[in-house]
């Protein structure tokens, strides 16, 4: 396996495991929009207030989202990167 191959085999599983991170969030957002549009148009005092803890949730996975895709870039930038380094000569 050349240098290269060995770089981007490497770098792979960290990847899929932040996009499935990544995949989970937003499944979980998703699931907390649907909760707080149903708060909202119920018109319940009660649910409109949990709507609170529900939109802080959310914009907290919302940041998280950003930071693994973050992660991702710089790691697919480094791994390019190295990809481009030549092999050192033996």
């Amino acid at each position: 396996m050349e240098l290269a191959d060995w770089r981007a085999s490497q770098a792979w599983p960290t990847s899929c495991e932040k996009f499935m991170a990544v995949q989970t969030i937003l499944d979980r957002n998703k699931l907390l929009i649907d909760e707080i549009n149903a708060n909202h148009h119920s018109g319940s005092e009660e649910r409109l207030e949990h709507n609170v803890s529900l939109i802080r949730e959310l914009n907290t996975n919302i940041l998280k989202v950003v930071d693994l895709y973050k992660e991702l870039s710089s790691s697919f930038l480094s791994t390019v990167s190295e990809l481009k380094t030549p092999a050192p000569a033996h």
